[in-house]
């Protein structure tokens, strides 16, 4: 527990702890006025078929991306063979 008064002058630290997890009660003559706590955000379910599809479209292109440098690389081989 911490006193108002104490809290006031030591604010950062009791963000800094709350921070790594630990709760902090505030109080006032005694009696707990508030409390300084870690934020509580629910982690976010990983949708496996968006995911799945966002690595597919990728790996195409990629693939396709390639093979389209590898023919352009190619054709500009052969063209340069092809001059006198």
């Amino acid at each position: 527990m911490s006193a108002v008064a104490q809290a006031e002058a030591h604010l950062s630290e009791l963000v800094e702890r709350a921070a790594r997890g630990e709760t902090i009660r505030v109080t006032r003559r005694g009696k707990a006025v508030a409390k300084v706590a870690p934020l509580e955000e629910p982690k976010k379910r990983v949708d496996a078929a968006a995911l799945r599809a966002i690595i597919r479209r990728n790996f195409q292109r990629h693939i396709l991306g390639v093979a389209r440098s590898d023919r352009l690389r190619a054709a500009l081989f052969l063209r340069r063979d092809a001059r006198p």
